[in-house]
């Protein structure tokens, strides 16, 4: 089966695409870090052609070059899939979440929205939000503070994760090589004081100069 393949764009923002695809698919197979890459190229070879003047990621907006793209995989002959397209949509979705978060940028957060992965066959429309309808205010600020508050959970999961692998190391350098499984004290720090607290073994201790000596003749 042959995989689909995009011609890599010039835009200035591919690298970045490219680098968060990547960290998105380290533990994905091939196939899917094909796809994410694909996905990117797409999106950007789209803005190259349609919308020039969009070099950054903080020019970036929903209206019109999110909802120029999706109007452009709809378009398409022979139409795409139901899934095709929503697996194109989520793959964008992840892929500006990564750049949000990689780049310090929450507004590429709310770009792609849940409600524009096409529902299941059999899921009735009035169970999702309509995109078309006026916008409540107080709605808009309580989505606002909501992205900012899951942001900031983000970037602080993240920046913990990133700490446990530097505390076990110096957690386990406390340790004398070889203890890992079995109880053992803290390695000394002074070899003094080491020393001083180390134990004989009794195979170590010298013979004792009471031991009856062989061939002694008694007094």
């Amino acid at each position: 089966m042959m995989r689909q393949t995009f011609p890599l764009p010039r835009n200035p923002m591919a690298p970045l695409f490219q680098r968060a695809a990547e960290s998105l698919t380290t533990s994905l197979t091939i196939h899917s870090a094909h796809y994410y890459q694909c996905t990117g190229r797409h999106f950007l070879n789209f803005l190259d052609a349609e919308h020039p003047g969009v070099r950054s990621l903080g020019q970036l907006r929903r209206d019109p070059h999110i909802l120029d793209w999706f109007t452009l995989l709809r378009s398409r002959q022979p139409a795409l899939a139901k899934l095709t397209y929503s697996h194109y949509v989520i793959r964008l979705r992840r892929i500006l979440e990564e750049l949000a978060w990689t780049q310090g940028i929450p507004l590429l957060t709310r770009l792609v929205r849940a409600d524009d992965i096409p529902r299941p066959d059999g899921v009735s429309a009035s169970s999702s939000h309509s995109r078309t309808g006026p916008v409540d205010p107080r709605r808009a600020t309580a989505t606002r503070r909501l992205d900012q508050q899951r942001f900031a959970a983000v970037a602080a999961h993240r920046h913990a994760h990133r700490r446990v692998p530097r505390s076990a190391a110096r957690l386990f350098a406390l340790y004398r090589p070889g203890s890992v499984g079995r109880s053992c004290a803290p390695r000394q720090v002074a070899d003094g004081a080491a020393r001083s607290r180390r134990r004989l073994r009794p195979w170590d201790r010298p013979p004792s100069s009471t031991a009856p000596l062989s061939g002694c003749a008694r007094r």
